[in-house]
């Protein structure tokens, strides 16, 4: 039997369609491709697919958005990385750039106005890792700016980067190496146009796995052990510990459950906190046996909560897992 394996690293909503983004290796171990796969939010129906012609040794897409016209993806190969514009009515690519130089892996995207901002790592040969944001126009898809921390000699990587639209602010979130060789939070708060604003070391070891921001503008990250909020400046607020702590997701929807809440995904289930961060929700997700911590993503809408594991059946068969939960308030 042939083996199909298959990965999941962002998801988004388009209107009333869940798009998931990742790869599979259809043809063969080794061989991976970018993949979209599109179900509707109603029914579970699976409604479209798109996967790229070419195959390479590593290839991935890693973070998805949608605006009122177009899904945007980013995605990284062994070769480049890639923005790909696809038509949201059928799915169908209608741009595509592929970068070589700087080389990155994108992680994390975010639009504002008509200017996107990848967000990633930058390989530099018998350099340190560094933090990479590009400043890219959705007219042409060229780079308009870029930034690096200045940090400079410490090795920085970036998981997350979201716009705070209360402080017209981007927050990138990731980590930095200390003195100490030890990995540690960082904060880097940006303008517009990618002007170095601030720049916070919280003192918590780990990496920012993931980053959201309220109705009221209040940030939220994760680590694999804590969930901790911020106010829009990056100041502490308060922590709590959360097992295997993998995403967290908020809106900026004050209509939304999620503008005074936060979701969580952590372990096997979901868990919703409100704002001082107790809990008051959570939701097992069924049927899992094995999955990949980093290979999930996590996504809402005004009341449901989304989230997308890749599973692990056998060696050879990896498969996404869509679960889709509606929290309440108690």
């Amino acid at each position: 039997m042939r083996s199909f394996r298959c990965g999941v690293l962002s998801v988004c909503l388009c209107d009333n369609r869940l798009v998931v983004a990742g790869f599979d290796e259809y043809r063969g171990r080794g061989r991976m491709r970018f993949r979209v796969g599109v179900f509707d939010v109603r029914d579970s129906m699976h409604v479209a697919l798109w996967t790229d012609t070419a195959t390479y040794p590593i290839a991935t897409l890693t973070s998805c958005l949608c605006d009122e016209n177009y899904l945007y993806a980013i995605g990284v190969t062994s070769k480049f990385w890639s923005i790909i514009l696809l038509d949201k009515r059928d799915f169908t690519v209608t741009h595509r750039v592929d970068f070589e130089d700087p080389y990155i892996t994108p992680l994390s995207l975010v639009k504002h106005r008509e200017f996107l901002y990848v967000a990633g790592t930058q390989v530099t040969p018998e350099k340190p890792l560094v933090s990479h944001v590009a400043m890219i126009s959705t007219r042409d898809f060229k780079v308009t700016k870029s930034y690096t921390p200045s940090i400079s000699g410490f090795e920085t990587g970036v998981n997350s980067v979201v716009f705070n639209e209360e402080t017209g602010e981007l927050i990138v979130g990731g980590y930095y190496k200390s003195e100490r060789s030890e990995l540690e939070w960082l904060l880097v708060f940006l303008s517009e146009d990618l002007r170095e604003l601030r720049v916070v070391k919280p003192g918590f070891k780990g990496v920012i796995l993931s980053l959201a921001v309220d109705a009221e503008g209040s940030i939220y990250a994760v680590d694999n052990s804590r969930l901790v909020k911020f106010t829009s400046r990056g100041e502490l607020i308060r922590q709590v510990n959360v097992p295997s702590v993998l995403r967290v997701f908020a809106s900026q929807n004050s209509k939304s459950i999620f503008g005074s809440h936060v979701a969580v995904l952590a372990s096997r289930e979901i868990l919703l906190f409100n704002t001082d961060l107790n809990k008051v929700d959570s939701i097992s997700i069924p049927g899992i046996q094995v999955y990949i911590p980093e290979m999930t993503a996590i996504t809402g809408d005004m009341d449901t909560v989304f989230t997308v594991l890749t599973t692990i059946t056998s060696p050879t068969t990896w498969q996404w897992q869509v679960t889709a939960a509606k929290l309440t308030i108690k």
